[in-house]
């Protein structure tokens, strides 16, 4: 089973700069691609301008799928080039300006009547619109989002999901941590003997399940260590009175995350 799908495009990375150094929360005003509701700085890779020139729309990238926005192009990504090695180089980024509130919603309402609703989160605020959906039986994915208050936004296509799922919680492997209750990616062990961190990687959860599932561990005798929250993600750092660790880290946006479990001093710099 692959380490890293296509539906968890950065959460792995969030992670491991969450145990090294803290990184600037992403921001669309940087006309680059979220991980989360807003986007992170791109250095591009298929093309970037520092002018007003435009770029053409990737068509063979985009596989002729998606329509065009009506905003001014300013970059075209891989994920790979955003976010490093680790994230999917066939997930593709695309940043535009200069696009109507009239056209986001257009634009919105063209995604859906080419049916990517499955798995879908549809939101808009007087500030942002944000929409992603797939199409399960083909295996592709999009997310759009335009933020009005730089006047940036940016649409990705996924045409690579995995369907290799997780059968069920490897409680076996995750201590007594409860069962999300959402689809589970994949399951692995990094580190060794002592400092063995075993993580899943998981999809499809609610914002309030995620906020449930903190209070869970809260419940069961994790003590917050490090807690973060806002209108991005949710990352919950604890340990309980048996020396065990527990980092759980959500993105509202793509509705995914990781959680890991070890011993406490696995943890140790994180």
């Amino acid at each position: 089973m692959k380490r890293h799908t296509a539906i968890i495009i950065m959460i792995l990375i969030l992670f491991l700069t969450s145990c090294q150094s803290k990184q600037d929360a992403p921001d669309t005003s940087q006309a680059a691609v979220k991980t989360t509701t807003t986007s992170a700085a791109a250095d591009t890779s298929e093309g970037d301008i520092g002018d007003d020139t435009p770029l053409e729309w990737p068509v063979e990238l985009m596989d002729d799928v998606l329509p065009v926005p009506s905003g001014t192009i300013t970059s075209i990504d891989r994920a790979s080039d955003i976010w490093g090695e680790s994230a999917p180089e066939y997930i593709t980024v695309v940043s535009f300006k200069s696009m109507s509130r009239e056209d986001c919603l257009l634009y919105v309402e063209k995604l859906k009547k080419l049916e990517f609703t499955d798995d879908a989160t549809d939101l808009l605020t007087n500030s942002k619109i944000t929409y992603s959906g797939s199409i399960t039986d083909v295996g592709i994915a999009v997310t759009f989002e335009y933020d009005f208050a730089v006047d940036t936004g940016f649409v990705s296509y996924n045409p690579q999901l995995d369907s290799g799922f997780l059968d069920k919680w490897p409680q076996d492997k995750m201590g007594n941590l409860p069962d999300p209750g959402c689809i589970l990616i994949d399951c692995y062990a990094e580190g060794e003997g002592e400092n063995t961190v075993c993580s899943v990687d998981f999809a499809n959860m609610k914002e309030a399940a995620a906020k449930e599932y903190i209070e869970k561990l809260k419940g069961i005798g994790y003590d917050p260590d490090q807690e973060l929250a806002d209108d991005v993600n949710f990352l919950f750092k604890g340990f309980d009175k048996e020396g065990r660790g527990v980092v759980f880290y959500y993105s509202i946006i793509y509705e995914n995350g990781i959680i890991s479990f070890g011993k406490k001093q696995s943890f140790e710099g994180c």
